[in-house]
């Protein structure tokens, strides 16, 4: 020791701490103090910045109190600057709590400052030189805990109960102790709140412990508590059992409750009368609370006390609120009826003026009867929109009730079978008659949307009576400030429940009160034009469509809806008015190079297919109304359109006409060639060249996209036969022997073209998808070759080389064409009168060999041509008619029997026996029996009684011939 300095000598005290040690901790936690306080009064949001230093203070107060409390310590510094310091930052934290009820600062740090006060008070007191019993740190403490405890801050909640056990020891044990009415006090509200924590850490066990020492404290006659005490008290066990009962633990909260209602009831409390009523709404809602507690425990006893606990307030709270609230809850557990339920609403109602709870509370329990009874739960509403409420004064909570009552309608109507549009429209108009000013926007909005949705279910069902009532009701004057947007919609589906009820006559005049931008929009236009339709008015559809197209902001997809009812309806002037719009809204003429030009707005409409529909139209609309001039020069320009698609500068514009493949180019080159040759007879020349011509283009356009061989180059044969037609009208004998020389040429060009293309496709090695598209191709081909052979049978007609026709027909045979090309062939025989007559039962032989055999063939006209052969064939050459008539024998089988005119086949029989005749009278045995012997089989298949008698006559013939 005498080695040490001045300054290195120490004080030695408890413990060990030294002086200077305790003085600089000290002296630290001074600075810190005020650094807390600096801190958060120049940044009071910014509580990051202050945390850190709020947490290391608490730290370094809690070991120091913890040491302090071993001993006597004494220090250097001015205890009166520590208990200042100490004031401060308790003070600050209470300005700071008071500042925070307008979210200023941060509750949990302010809680955190609080403690560290209270931490310092501690250890202020531990150091004071006067001997102290610790009831300024106690309440301190108990403040302190009431706060952590009302901002859950748990941190410092915790380090709080560490502490204040100690302290609560230390002053139980001090002279103030013994003024028990003082210090029971103070210990009530200790014990409380202990139970206040046990609570929030969810620790029954240990609420149970402190209230127990609460409740013995409560049942001693010296207890006297302040008002506010006594109010936080009760509080806090509301709380606890609002929280049971919010959990559903009724049990629990009926206890916790019932603890609330002794203690007011138990207590000494001074001004007594004064207190009850002020705390007269906390003691009303545990009363209330109770009851709902009570009586969902579902025990008798405990529903007969909340029963009386109800008559109780209605007693000392009569005509509140809450009281019929509680009322209405157990009538509606107890099943009560709908009218009573009902009334307990209608007294709410009745208690005086509304305001906001009040109101809430009644449109809550009207939901709640509504679930029992929509019918009750709409006159409700319907005496707060009539006799209630006043529009002017209580604009939202009338539009609230008005949205509701429809929202209630709209429901019972669609679970029911009970009228709800009757009472409704009686509410609107009384609601006509009442209310002098419109509804909002939104409340119009948010009617016309419920009225929509039950209209829409009733549409979706097909009631369209009920429904149009419906949309009616959405645009009633009542609801007259609607948007014009919704009230075309409106208007546009009560047009089309006209429209299904046939009340064609209605829609007009619905048209006619539309808004004027409603009655120019599209879909309006359409509903009109299918009323148009229904009711045979032609024009008022064509007039409709002219207006949907002049609609500048609709696509064509309407009009392709319109093409689509008016085809349905078989009106094929509409049709081909629809159609001729959809094609001038999605074709642009570009000028004479490149035609038309698809728009860029197209993407799911295929023109071509377009442009065949309407030819196809077009086409029958000829052939029923008549042939003009101007209509088959329109049949041309609708080619014209297609064609103008195949060129490069349109099928650039649109991806969509890549779409033309062969296929296409195929069909619109096969209907033009059809069509000139079908008007070649009666259209002008100029027009049916004109289509000729586009058939010879779009076969030129083919070739583009295929190879040669494909292509078939010589499928242009086909154009010049139908020039070959157009010339037989000329009378020039030479020009038309050169055009039918032309068309042999061709036929011959197209066989030889065939035959190539067989044999390369044969040599090439293919897939199955291949060998399939390979043989539709020689499919079409056949088809394509039968057509041409036809043209070559007439052509060499008409050149007389008569002894070609058999091998033209033997060809034909091996393709199997359909009967119309025979019927083609037969005609030219019967009108060519210088054929040779042996050449032409030739040809009649092969063609009737052909089709006897066939299932398909028209029997009828088939006898007849037998009828024919034999007719010419018998007389100079029988073993041809022979023939046909035993091929005739074999075929008439049941089905042939039932399809084989039958009046032919006497004609047959009679004819064979004829002949048979004939030959007899030549003596010709031989061949008369024969004869004789086929007229019986065929008479047979007809008349058995004929055939008995013709072989009655056969028999005598055969004996007579024995005789001789």
């Amino acid at each position: 020791m005498a080695n040490q300095t001045h300054d290195e000598i120490t004080e030695v005290q408890p413990s060990g701490l030294s002086k200077s040690v305790l003085d600089r901790k000290l002296q630290a936690l001074l600075d810190s103090a005020q650094e807390i306080t600096r801190k958060l009064a120049a940044h009071p949001t910014d509580g990051a910045c202050s945390k850190t230093l709020v947490d290391g203070t608490i730290m370094r107060l809690e070991q120091l109190v913890v040491t302090l409390s071993k001993g006597r310590y004494t220090t250097s510094l001015d205890s009166a600057l520590l208990d200042r310091a100490s004031v401060e930052l308790w003070n600050f934290s209470t300005v700071m709590i008071r500042q925070d009820e307008r979210d200023i600062t941060d509750k949990v740090l302010i809680c955190a400052v609080r403690t560290a006060a209270c931490l310092l008070i501690d250890c202020v007191e531990k150091l004071s030189s006067e001997s102290t019993d610790g009831l300024r740190t106690f309440k301190c403490y108990i403040k302190s805990l009431k706060m952590c405890l009302d901002n859950d801050a748990d941190e410092s909640l915790m380090k709080i109960l560490t502490r204040i056990p100690k302290v609560y020891e230390t002053v139980s044990q001090s002279e103030f102790a013994k003024n028990l009415i003082q210090w029971n006090a103070i210990s009530a509200e200790y014990f409380v709140l202990r139970v206040y924590a046990a609570w929030k850490s969810d620790n029954a066990d240990l609420m149970e412990i402190w209230y127990k020492k609460f409740a013995s404290l409560v049942s001693s006659a010296q207890l006297r508590l302040q008002d506010q005490k006594v109010e936080y008290i009760m509080e806090i066990l509301f709380n606890i059992g609002t929280d049971h009962l919010e959990k559903k633990e009724f049990e629990n909260a009926a206890q916790w409750l019932d603890r609330a209602t002794d203690m007011f009831k138990s207590l000494n409390i001074a001004g007594e009368d004064e207190i009850r009523d002020g705390m007269a709404e906390l003691q009303f809602n545990v009363m209330r609370n109770l009851v709902k507690a009570l009586y969902n425990t579902d025990k008798p006893e405990n529903i007969e006390r909340a029963k009386a606990v109800l008559q109780s307030m209605d007693e000392d709270y009569p005509s509140t609120i809450w009281t019929l609230v509680l009322r209405y809850d157990i009538l509606a557990k107890e099943n009560g009826s709908a009218d009573a339920l009902s009334d307990v609403i209608m007294q709410m109602i009745f208690c005086g003026n509304l305001n906001d709870n009040s109101f809430r509370i009644i449109m809550s329990k009207a939901d709640s009867l509504a679930e029992e009874s929509s019918h009750n739960a709409c006159k409700v509403f319907d005496y707060l929109l009539t006799k209630k409420l006043d529009y002017r004064d209580q604009t939202e909570w009338f539009q609230r009730v008005f949205i509701s009552r429809l929202a209630l309608a709209a429901r019972f109507a669609q679970s029911s079978s009970a009228d709800a549009l009757g009472p409704l429209r009686k509410l609107f108009g009384e609601l006509e008659r009442l209310l002098s000013t419109d509804l909002s926007k939104n409340a119009i909005y948010s009617s016309q949307s419920i009225l929509w949705s039950v209209a829409t279910a009733y549409f979706a069902r097909e009631d369209y009576m009920t429904a149009l009532e419906w949309f009616s009701l959405s645009i009633d004057s009542v609801l007259r400030g609607s948007d014009d947007s919704n009230r075309t919609k409106i208007q546009r589906k009560i047009m089309l429940c006209q429209y299904y009820l046939q009340e064609y006559s209605q829609i007009t005049s619905v048209y006619r009160s539309m808004p004027r931008s409603g009655q120019d929009s599209s879909m309006t236009q359409y509903i009109l034009f299918k009323s148009a339709l229904a009711s045979q008015d032609t024009q008022s559809a064509l007039e409709c469509l002219d207006r949907m197209f002049t609609a500048s902001a609709e696509d064509a997809k309407i009009l392709c809806a319109c093409a689509m009812e008016a085809q349905q309806k078989n009106i094929k002037p509409v049709t081909l008015r629809a159609m001729d719009l959809i094609l001038q809204k999605l074709l642009a003429w570009t000028g004479p190079t490149a035609g038309y030009k698809i728009s860029e707005s197209v993407n799911d409409i295929y023109v071509p297919a377009l442009l065949r529909c309407i030819i196809r139209m077009h086409t029958l609309t000829l052939a029923e109304s008549g042939e003009s001039v101007e209509q088959i020069d329109r049949l041309c320009a609708y080619f014209e359109r297609a064609y103008s698609l195949t060129k490069p500068q349109s099928r650039l514009a649109n991806s969509q006409s890549k779409k033309f493949d062969k296929n296409e180019y195929e069909w619109f080159a096969r209907n033009a060639y059809n069509a000139a040759l079908k008007g070649c007879k009666s259209w002008p020349c100029e027009a049916t060249i004109r289509l000729a011509d586009l058939s010879l283009k779009f076969l030129e356009a083919y070739e583009d996209v295929v190879t040669a061989k494909d292509s078939l180059q010589t499928s242009e044969g086909e154009m010049k036969i139908l020039e070959l037609i157009l010339w037989q009208r000329k009378l020039h004998i030479a020009e038309q022997r050169e055009l039918y020389e032309l068309c042999r040429k061709n036929v011959r060009l197209f066989r030889q073209a065939r035959m190539e293309y067989t044999d390369f496709t044969s040599k090439i090695e293919s897939n199955d998808a291949d060998a399939t598209n390979r043989a539709a191709r020689e499919s079409d081909l056949c088809a394509k070759m039968t057509s041409m052979m036809s043209f070559d049978f007439e052509a060499t007609a008409n050149l007389e080389n008569w002894h070609e026709l058999v091998n033209i027909t033997l060809d034909l045979v091996q393709l199997q064409p359909e009967l119309r090309i025979y019927e083609s062939f037969v005609d030219i025989l019967l009108s060519s009168l210088s054929c040779p007559v042996e050449e032409s039962l030739r040809v009649l032989q092969l063609i009737l060999r052909a089709t006897l055999t066939d299932d398909a063939t028209d029997i009828p006209k088939l006898s007849r041509w037998l009828r024919i052969l034999v007719s010419v064939s018998l007389p100079r050459y029988p073993e041809m008619a022979e023939d046909i008539l035993a091929k005739v024998r074999l075929q008439l089988t049941e089905s042939y029997k039932l399809r084989y005119p039958s009046e032919e086949v006497h004609w047959l029989a009679t004819t064979a026996w004829n002949h048979g005749v004939d030959l007899y009278s030549k003596s010709d045995m031989e061949a008369c029996k024969s004869w004789l012997g086929i007229a019986i089989q065929l008479a047979g298949h007809v008349n058995p009684v004929i055939a008995s008698q013709m072989l009655t006559n056969y028999n005598f013939i055969c004996s007579a011939e024995e005789l001789v």
